[in-house]
């Protein structure tokens, strides 16, 4: 016998309401944001985030609301196609660290040469943080990110720079992203394609994500409360209105 608070509650069987819903966009989107900034954004002041690795809050959160965006998709979506986007959603972070990373290196920051003036201590891992003096005689704190081939356990190192070292780097005229070296092509009319396929898991995942959040905003019924109801499969009840009550 159902519960009548059920009903008092949730008269339409709809599950979550619309505010909440859009409420709980607002929420995974804010903590892949902040994800995505802190670990593009090197904070050059604390070894650990200065691999440009996302903030382990965010990141977390971002994991927590993605499964609750997918709870709430509709009822329509099989559990296997919520399972595939589950997969190319929750590395948003690190891809879209990565794309964000490889376009605005490519399409905004400068390609300029630099000199190696002071390098601080050895990073627990990352990449080092390093102070370059550039041609016009300022200088500015980034990180140097040239790596070995192959490390102790078969994975790259990065290596340590020397002072007096001139490299080349790629510098931010806007100064929103610190200087870091820059690769071969990076910056070049060959880096293009490069950055594009850097890119394209981020635009991949993008993809997805939206679809997911149309999803939760437009659905009728959604796929955790059809799942929670006994006899009832998500795919095979869909969206189905519910049955007229008597008339009074």
């Amino acid at each position: 016998m159902a519960d009548p608070a059920d009903a008092y509650l949730d008269p339409e069987g709809k599950g979550m309401r619309l505010s909440r819903r859009l409420v709980l966009v607002a929420l995974a989107l804010l903590a892949l944001t902040i994800s995505v900034w802190t670990a593009t954004r090197p904070n050059l002041n604390s070894i650990f985030l200065s691999a440009r690795f996302p903030n382990p809050v965010a990141a977390i959160s971002w994991v927590i609301l993605l499964v609750l965006l997918l709870f709430q998709v509709s009822a329509k979506i099989r559990p296997f196609t919520i399972g595939i986007a589950f997969i190319l959603a929750f590395p948003m972070p690190l891809y879209g660290a990565v794309g964000a990373t490889a376009l605005y290196g490519q399409f905004v920051m400068d390609r300029v040469p630099a000199e190696v003036s002071a390098v601080g201590a050895a990073p627990g891992r990352g990449p080092y943080v390093v102070t370059y003096r550039f041609v016009d005689g300022s200088t500015e704190r980034g990180t140097w990110e040239y790596v070995s081939p192959y490390g102790s356990r078969g994975d790259a190192n990065y290596t340590a720079p020397s002072v007096g070292t001139e490299v080349t780097v790629m510098r931010d005229p806007r100064g929103v992203l610190p200087p870091r070296t820059a690769s071969r092509t990076e910056g070049t009319p060959e880096g293009t394609t490069s950055a594009l396929l850097y890119a394209t898991p981020a635009l991949l995942g993008t993809v997805v994500l939206s679809a997911v959040i149309a999803s939760v905003l437009t659905r009728r019924r959604s796929f955790i409360t059809d799942s929670s109801r006994p006899g009832v499969s998500p795919a095979a009840a869909g969206d189905a209105p519910s049955a007229p009550g008597p008339s009074s």
